[in-house]
């Protein structure tokens, strides 16, 4: 499981747990513009519990992302709750 360290270097397990973020952020990006409540969810869960749920206990800057990952969920929540009906 990737962690901050003392000090910023960039070794390959860093580098592969930031670019993991960063790749699910985009793809969040595209599913909040689509509208996919359920594609955002899973986002949520991929992003939150390898690593956002390692954040949380962190006195760190980094704990702000797991906080914020909860956007994600809170997005997804949104858009299923408010989503237009297909039906007659």
């Amino acid at each position: 499981m990737w962690g901050p360290t003392s000090v910023l270097s960039l070794s390959g397990t860093s580098f592969f747990g930031a670019f993991t973020q960063s790749l699910l952020a985009v793809f969040a990006i595209i599913a909040s513009v689509r509208g996919h409540s359920f594609a955002l969810g899973v986002i949520f869960f991929i992003s939150f519990f390898p690593i956002g749920f390692y954040f949380l206990s962190e006195a760190h800057w980094l704990n702000w992302t797991s906080w914020l990952d909860f956007g994600y969920l809170f997005a997804a929540l949104l858009m299923w709750k408010t989503r237009k009906s297909n039906g007659a």
